[in-house]
């Protein structure tokens, strides 16, 4: 036999190279694997929900009479802006002008009655005044009499004229009682005139302390006259004049509407689907922006959700034959952005141009 041996087979280097020759020549199939994972990732995340439509608030304002009258005169029209208080129209204060001098007539009358009763008052407490000081000068001067001439006679004529001096003695006793009272008498009367002229005074002062004895017209004075301001109609909002429901020379009755004004918008209301509920929670921030001007969003945030579930009717919902149920969000109107009641906006969850799905691995590192 011969010796010869062959030579063994050499293995292959550079294993590697030729697997990643492999993996590129076969790229078709990598791309439709990716493609594949792309659409499973898709399928199992669903329809992602980043923005819904809203309106900017609309509040209209009827302003109406709180009487009943003739209309004098409509100062505003139709397109005018107004600020809180500003007074629209006016309406006739003829009638209650003459109930107003009819009860101020009453009220004066009144009033003059009680000055001349207080004065009388005061006159007459002065003169009783007057009488109990001289009727007590007289009474002293009495008593000095008689202890004078009782000093005179002494003892010695006791006897002689015991029924004179019996009488001199009681009346005496009686003059002794009755002097020490004036004093208290005195003071009364000066205490009476005091308060008496301070009532004087305040109701010549002040003609508001003039009412009758009943107590009512005054009463009935400010209600007219709350009634006559009332005449007045005013706005309470700020806004825009929408429309002029009547002309000067109308007859109106208490409540019905003479102008009505369109509020400036405050507020934009949303719609949240029922399904994404708890996508967003009071406080939560939004970006809003027009829709004539989509790439410029505004931060807003959620300042109410309400708890009712609304409705949204067939033929306005954006899929056929499907009424949609959701709820109803409030968001602060952004200052900066230039909005008109009732104008379309676009609400984005998510801060426009960002990624959540970067920001998530980003977190998640």
């Amino acid at each position: 036999m011969s010796d010869y041996q062959p030579k063994k087979t050499q293995l292959v280097t550079g294993r590697s190279r030729y697997v990643t020759r492999r993996i590129f020549e076969s790229w078709p199939l990598l791309v439709w694997i990716v493609m594949l994972a792309i659409v499973i990732y898709g399928y199992k995340r669903g329809v992602e929900f980043k923005r819904m439509n809203g309106t900017v608030g609309v509040y209209q304002e009827a302003i109406s009479a709180a009487d009943e009258g003739r209309i004098l005169e409509v100062l505003v029209q139709p397109g005018d802006q107004l600020k809180v208080g500003q007074v629209v129209a006016r309406l006739d204060p003829l009638f209650i002008d003459k109930r107003i001098q009819k009860l101020e007539r009453k009220i004066t009358a009144s009033r003059d009655d009680r000055i001349r009763k207080f004065r009388k008052d005061v006159v007459d407490l002065q003169n009783d005044i007057r009488e109990l000081q001289f009727q007590k000068d007289e009474d002293e001067t009495e008593q000095q009499m008689l202890d004078q001439v009782a000093e005179r006679l002494g003892s010695s004529t006791a006897s002689r004229f015991p029924e004179a001096i019996a009488r001199q003695r009681l009346r005496l006793e009686k003059l002794n009682k009755r002097i020490p009272l004036y004093d208290d008498e005195v003071t009364f009367l000066q205490t009476q005139l005091t308060e008496t002229r301070k009532l004087l005074k305040q109701i010549v002062d002040d003609p508001q302390l003039t009412d009758g004895a009943d107590g009512t017209d005054l009463l009935d004075l400010e209600i007219l006259r709350e009634r006559k301001a009332n005449l007045e109609l005013k706005t309470s909002v700020s806004g825009g004049v929408y429309r002029i429901e009547k002309e000067p020379g109308e007859y109106v009755r208490a409540g019905e509407t003479v102008v009505r004004v369109v509020a400036a918008p405050d507020v934009i209301i949303g719609f949240l689907p029922q399904e994404e509920q708890g996508r967003l929670a009071v406080g939560d921030t939004v970006w809003v922006s027009s829709t004539t001007d989509r790439h410029t969003p505004y931060a807003t945030d959620v300042t109410s959700i309400s708890p009712r579930i609304s409705n949204t009717p067939d033929r306005a919902s954006p899929l056929p034959n499907k009424m949609l149920r959701g709820r109803e969000i409030t968001l602060n109107l952004p200052e900066g952005l230039d909005l008109l009641p009732g104008q379309t906006v676009i609400i984005n969850v998510d801060e426009p141009g960002s990624l959540p799905f970067i920001d998530q691995l980003m977190q998640f590192k």
